[in-house]
């Protein structure tokens, strides 16, 4: 609704929107970007809808891999996710040193290739063994990396 979208986007203390905080979550609704809205926003500039109109999504390019992508996401972010909490701690604290960063922002192993050519054909099999190992060595990975960097980011 108008309300709840207001709540989501305005800023602390604008009619009707939240009263301490900023959410800034965008507005869903095509129709909430308006000139009148536009001065109560947290992010008046920002205008997805503008951003994403040049966008055509191609189901039979990409649409058969979404479980590689679930699978990828979850092992590269939700697995090791204190470890990746921690090394971004780590990071802010040295005050992002470039090496640390890149390090941290390195998603070698899981790019286009290594999805087609090694993740999608392990899920296609649906031998759950064979998942939960490629999800352990994965994951191992990404927690090695966010641990290494946990403990020398300088």
């Amino acid at each position: 609704s108008p309300d709840g979208q207001k709540l989501w986007n305005f800023k602390p203390g604008s009619p009707g929107g939240p009263k301490r905080f900023s959410l800034r979550r965008p507005p869903i609704r095509k129709d909430f970007y308006t000139a009148e809205n536009a001065t109560h926003r947290s992010d008046p500039g920002l205008f997805p809808y503008d951003l994403a109109k040049d966008f055509t999504y191609y189901p039979e390019r990409t649409g058969s891999l979404f479980a590689s992508l679930r699978f990828v996401i979850r092992c590269a972010c939700i697995e090791p996710h204190d470890e990746q909490k921690e090394a971004w701690k780590s990071l802010i604290e040295a005050e992002m040193p470039e090496d640390s960063l890149a390090a941290f922002l390195d998603v070698s192993g899981i790019d286009y290739d290594s999805v087609i050519n090694e993740i999608a054909p392990v899920l296609g099999k649906r031998d759950k063994v064979a998942e939960v190992k490629l999800a352990r060595e994965l994951s191992s990975k990404f927690r090695a990396r966010y641990e290494e960097i946990a403990g020398g980011a300088e």
